[in-house]
């Protein structure tokens, strides 16, 4: 099996796909996942016990993550846009030691790929093959939804 950097870096489209559906190293999130379930997969990609997660006690309309010993709340709207709400507000809270990116490849389908790694590597990345990683990789952002 590629590495995940040499699939980045030289990887062709049929590739970047297998890679994209790879759930041992990739965080793949359908469009109507639920959002504990969804960071449940977040979580292991991140160092063992590193974040919990649950709805509050004294208010049902809200998350609370907790990495590394710091909560972190995050108000949910119930819609579809949940997911993308959820997955910015962990990106937040995991930064600036790691960081999530999306592959651009996905955002086209109802179901995006993410891909977890130190912040670290992301920087080395970046400086090496910024093209490539910019052709590959977006990073999140406010506008990013599923619908």
């Amino acid at each position: 099996m590629a590495e995940i950097e040499d699939i980045l870096i030289d990887g062709d489209a049929d590739q970047l796909q297998e890679l994209m559906g790879d759930t041992d190293r990739v965080v793949v999130v359908d469009w109507r996942e639920e959002e504990q379930d969804m960071l449940g997969c977040f979580a292991g990609q991140l160092p063992a016990g590193s974040l919990s997660f649950g709805f509050a006690d004294d208010d049902e309309e809200r998350l609370d993550l907790t990495y590394n010993g710091v909560r972190h709340p995050v108000r949910l709207t119930f819609s579809e846009k949940d997911r993308y709400v959820v997955i910015r507000a962990l990106a937040k809270a995991v930064g600036p030691g790691y960081e999530i990116r999306v592959f651009r490849d996905s955002l086209q389908t109802d179901t995006h790929s993410f891909l977890v790694r130190p912040a670290a590597w992301w920087n080395e990345m970046d400086a090496n093959f910024p093209a490539r990683m910019n052709e590959v990789l977006a990073k999140l952002s406010e506008g990013m939804d599923f619908v």
